[in-house]
């Protein structure tokens, strides 16, 4: 699976920090205005899940890159109802910052979709571990804490199951 280059992440994390000091938007605002989230913001159309983004008081929401979307649109096809499961399972209620994950190291976390996933702090980056048809993966949080008024982002390298 293809991840955020450097370049990518150093303009997503530009152009976030100049939303994340103005007045901090909400989440879907970020998701929505900002170009680099193009792919995904549509995804949470698609899955009716934008009031769901808008109205909750504290959220974290994990992204993956447009690459990634692109070869998601393509798993899924139409399927809203898969949509709509995986986008759940990138969000976890309350706002889970790069030092909750740290100190949740070894611990189990609950998705708003139900999936379970374990923290993992290695050599000083941030895993979530999850069993997908009886085999272990993990997936790498790549930039962390993009605050918005009612939660947070972070950037990863592919989707969640």
């Amino acid at each position: 699976m293809e991840c955020f280059s450097k370049d990518a992440q150093q303009k997503i994390i530009k152009n976030l920090l100049h939303l994340t000091y103005c007045d901090k938007p909400n989440l879907w605002t970020i998701l929505k205005k900002n170009h680099l989230f193009r792919e995904i913001h549509q995804l949470f159309e698609s899955a009716q899940l934008v009031e769901f983004v808008k109205t909750q008081p504290a959220l974290t929401i994990l992204i993956p890159s447009d690459a990634v979307v692109d070869k998601l649109n393509d798993f899924i096809g139409k399927d809203t109802d898969f949509l709509r499961e995986i986008l759940m399972n990138h969000m976890f209620f309350g706002v889970v910052s790069t030092e909750v994950f740290y100190s949740a190291n070894g611990e189990i976390i609950t998705a708003c979709g139900g999936g379970q996933y374990r923290v993992i702090f290695e050599d000083g980056e941030i895993y979530l571990s999850f069993l997908l048809e009886g085999k272990s993966h993990r997936i790498h949080i790549r930039n962390n804490n993009v605050e918005a008024s009612n939660g947070v982002l972070h950037l990863v390298e592919t989707f969640l199951f």
